[in-house]
């Protein structure tokens, strides 16, 4: 089962004289990918050029799921990502947890991040190191809860990184954590390794933060409070 929140559900036709309505560029809560549907990809695809990914009918957490392979001497990533609208755009309304279901099926694997990429195939972007252990067979739930309010100290602080700082020195700089979660071009599971990779990816999950509030949109101006989870409003 797929479940997808729509999106602008509003009394259309109780409006007489208005513009369309144009549905908003936030992603949405409620968001998940389970792939319980044989043969669909559910929006998500390679990550890498050297990634293949189908989706399993059986095997998943329960149900279906999506493997992801691929064979490179050397190191290298595999994994999948998505530019689904349901979960990409302007992340600053709230504070967000994300959560993912990962199989390491074979392989040596040394790495694995949730990334969050900025505006388009010409930017960098942020990720998330979501273990250091990478134990074959078994189904794994990693979740992740990020605040767009945060400096670009303060995410590092919580365990983000840029895409500079965990793997790639020679990479151009990412833009700012707050800009990036203004813009976010794809959401990415990440997958590192050497020669021959596979792993199974199942159950991602966007909602809001149990804790989250949304900006009021009368505010003129906002910040975040000290515990970093909820909007503080100031009216001037």
């Amino acid at each position: 089962m797929r479940v997808i929140p729509l999106c602008c559900t509003v009394l259309f036709f109780a409006v007489v004289v208005s513009a369309p309505q144009i549905c908003s560029a936030d992603p949405q809560p409620g968001y998940i990918e389970d792939w319980n549907i044989a043969g669909d990809l559910g929006e998500w695809r390679p990550n890498t050029t050297v990634t293949s990914v189908i989706v399993k009918n059986t095997g998943g957490n329960p149900g279906g799921y999506l493997q992801s392979s691929g064979n490179v001497s050397g190191s290298f990533d595999i994994g999948a990502l998505t530019t689904t609208p349901q979960a990409t755009g302007d992340y600053r309304a709230a504070v967000w947890t994300i959560s993912i279901d990962v199989q390491f099926l074979a392989g040596s694997f040394d790495a694995l991040w949730i990334r969050f990429r900025y505006k388009d195939f010409t930017e960098n972007g942020w990720v998330y190191p979501l273990t250091e252990t990478f134990p074959l067979g078994g189904w794994q739930t990693f979740t992740v809860t990020l605040n767009p309010g945060w400096s670009d100290d303060a995410a590092r602080a919580q365990g983000w990184l840029t895409d500079r700082d965990a793997a790639s020195p020679g990479a151009s700089p990412s833009k700012s954590w707050n800009t990036t979660m203004s813009d976010v071009y794809y959401i990415e599971v990440r997958v590192s390794g050497e020669g021959f990779l596979r792993a199974g990816i199942d159950n991602v999950r966007l909602d809001k933060a149990p804790s989250a509030v949304v900006k009021p949109s009368y505010c003129p101006r906002d910040e975040y409070n000290s515990a970093g989870n909820l909007w503080t409003c100031y009216k001037d």
